[in-house]
């Protein structure tokens, strides 16, 4: 059978699932296309991962009006049934450009953060595969996608195994910083922590609400006397979900007080107001060279004065854009 995997969001980085997918695929006689193919396919599956990707992944779909397709991803909203293959050794040949390993140690979450679809999606924390379920061995690099490592209660020795590879990691998806301990500190010290890119030491942290600041704070402190460099904290700023603008811009002046490295999640990626450019301030690391109220590129002066209160705000009610109401937070 002539199988079509068609990955919608193309954003560089490799899709896990497809690549399991493939494994499986081929393990019961399909020949695997991967993006497009010469001629008719028998059977297409498109998987999309983000929301605003949904409209690409239907109109790729629609090239191909006679063939059965599936759906899925959390871009589409859809489960359709394929996550038994979840332990499936990945089919690096996907992405010949990659040159990491790639998978989950751990699944799920024990928190209910309502911004997140992890706990719904995946449900609660637990243990997903050993290393070497996913380890390319022609492989230096190791990318993990664990939503929140740190909650499994096995957790020192899954960073043991990591250690224990030699081989440079990426968390990027973060690590929860009210989980550190003077133990875990000094395990995620001795691992080799990178950013994505696998250039510099990195290790990824998020800050997602107003309300942990002291363990946010406390963490950091512990991960320093751990022999882990500030500059070497990064941490994803969740901005315009149920914050205002003073509590954005506290929780950012506050990690660049410490020496630590933001990064603006924008929720619900909205643009045209302080938020945006907020994003682009820290994105473009301005943010190390001059403050955010000396950020001047297109409205943003416009922005930061009517919000700092400084100019009128000319008839915009600045109630809707300082705090965008959601269901109550569960921390």
């Amino acid at each position: 059978m002539q199988t079509l995997l068609i990955d919608a969001d193309k954003t560089g980085f490799p899709n896990l699932a497809l690549m399991q997918l493939s494994t499986h695929l081929k393990n019961h006689g399909h020949t695997v296309n991967f993006g497009s193919m010469a001629g008719k396919p028998d059977l297409i599956f498109i998987s999309c991962v983000f929301t605003q990707n949904k409209e690409n992944a239907y109109s790729v779909g629609a090239y191909y009006p006679d063939t059965k397709k599936i759906y899925g991803g959390t871009g589409v909203g859809k489960n359709n049934g394929v996550s038994y293959f979840s332990h499936e050794y990945p089919d690096y040949s996907l992405y010949p450009e990659s040159d990491y390993s790639l998978g989950f140690m751990t699944r799920g979450c024990f928190r209910k953060c309502p911004w997140c679809v992890v706990p719904e999606k995946e449900g609660m924390i637990r243990k997903h595969s050993p290393l070497s379920e996913f380890d390319n061995p022609d492989y230096k690099k190791i990318m993990l996608l664990d939503n929140n490592l740190l909650a499994c209660p096995d957790h020192i020795n899954l960073i043991d195994e990591l250690i224990d590879s030699k081989k440079k990691v990426c968390i990027t998806q973060a690590n929860d910083i009210r989980l550190i301990t003077e133990e875990n500190a000094v395990a995620l010290q001795s691992m080799r922590s990178y950013d994505t890119r696998f250039k510099n030491k990195r290790y990824y942290f998020s800050w997602d609400t107003p309300a942990i600041e002291k363990q946010v704070i406390k963490g950091i402190e512990t991960l320093m006397d751990a022999g882990i460099r500030a500059n070497q904290l990064q941490f994803y700023v969740l901005i315009n979900y149920d914050t205002d603008y003073f509590e954005d811009k506290h929780r950012l002046e506050t990690l660049l007080s410490l020496g630590c490295r933001p990064y603006v999640m924008l929720y619900n990626n909205r643009k045209g107001t302080y938020h945006h450019h907020m994003k682009r301030w820290v994105e473009r690391r301005y943010c190390e060279i001059m403050s955010w109220d000396e950020y001047d590129w297109g409205d943003s002066q416009k922005w930061i004065q009517m919000m700092n209160g400084i100019e009128p705000n000319n008839g915009i009610k600045l109630d809707n854009f300082t705090r965008v109401k959601q269901r109550k937070r569960t921390n």
